[in-house]
């Protein structure tokens, strides 16, 4: 079917203003049909790609450095007690306690404190992905919506071109 003003098998501006108010409609749907990913808590398999891999090396190294520091108290203490003929005795005895004891408290402050910290550090990154994934699919249904508004803009031009032809 030709239309007045149109040459035959040319251009129809009123059938091209017609599609683009068709996609300009698909495209505002689709921008207005997002829906935000919801943040949840992370779970361990999340969690396990942001942990550091050498997390046990720098634990284990820094218990070994601490229990070289336990060592050389004992030995100064052990030499102490031997310069004044004490080595053995209960006061000797009652130093390599309190050296072990506060070892052990070391210890476990240092390795709890580099685990909590790691485990920190890898929520930290996985709740920073998830907002960054969120802000990505809200910028995308922004450019979907200001697509379909510039395309019924256009739409909305052509329409009126071709009520002037007519």
């Amino acid at each position: 079917k030709i239309m007045a003003g149109s040459p035959q098998g040319g251009f129809n501006v009123n059938q091209a203003a017609a599609s683009g108010i068709q996609q300009a409609g698909m495209g505002a749907a689709q921008g207005m049909n997002y829906r935000p990913m919801a943040i949840n808590a992370p779970t361990q398999a999340a969690l396990q790609q942001y942990t550091n891999p050498y997390e046990n090396q720098v634990v284990n190294q820094s218990l070994e450095d601490i229990e070289r520091s336990r060592l050389m108290q004992q030995n100064v203490g052990g030499a102490q007690a031997g310069a004044a003929n004490a080595f053995g005795g209960s006061r000797h005895g009652i130093a390599e306690a309190e050296t072990n004891r506060a070892f052990a408290d070391q210890s476990a402050r240092t390795a709890s404190g580099l685990r909590m910290s790691g485990y920190q550090n890898a929520q930290d990154m996985e709740r920073q992905a998830q907002m960054q994934n969120q802000q990505a699919g809200l910028s995308g249904a922004q450019q979907r919506l200001s697509a379909g508004q510039q395309l019924g803009s256009l739409s909305n031009l052509g329409f009126g071109m071709g009520q002037q032809i007519q």
